[in-house]
C-alpha cells in the first residue's frame, strides 16, 4: 500500500504516528474502501513531494460504526480505517516516484 501525501500532510502523518507510539496504540488511517491482498506485517509506504519517505507496518483494516466512534470519544467519522503501527522507518535513498494525493494499493516494492 502506498500513501501519497503533501509535504504538510507528511508532517502531520509523522506526528500522528509518533503520538500513537507514545500512547501505545495503533494509528488509524481513514480510507474509502478497505484494501485487499495485504497481510499483517506488510509495509505501508509513504510518499511526499514525489519521493518515497519511508514506511510503517500494516496491521489490518476495521470498520468503525457510528456508535463505536462516539464511544472512543474522538471526532472520528464512521467508515473504514487501515490500522498502522509505528515506528516510521525512514528511507534515505529519496527515490523519486510519480504519485497523486491519496493512497494506492500494491504489493511489496
Amino acid at each position: 500500500m502506498i500513501i501519497a501525501l503533501t509535504e504538510e500532510g507528511f508532517t502531520q502523518f509523522a506526528e500522528n504516528v509518533d503520538r500513537s507510539i507514545e500512547s501505545g496504540k495503533d494509528f488509524l488511517l481513514p480510507v474509502v474502501r478497505p484494501p485487499r491482498g495485504l497481510g499483517e506485517g506488510s509495509k505501508c509506504y509513504v510518499t511526499a513531494g514525489g519521493k518515497v519517505r519511508g514506511f510503517v507496518e500494516y496491521v489490518g483494516v476495521i470498520a468503525l460504526e457510528e456508535h463505536q466512534a462516539k464511544f472512543l470519544g474522538k471526532k472520528m467519522p464512521a467508515g473504514w480505517y487501515v490500522v498502522l503501527r509505528g515506528p516510521f522507518e525512514a528511507i534515505a535513498n529519496n527515490e523519486s516516484v510519480r504519485t497523486f494525493d491519496g493512497f494506492r494499493y500494491c504489493g511489496e516494492f
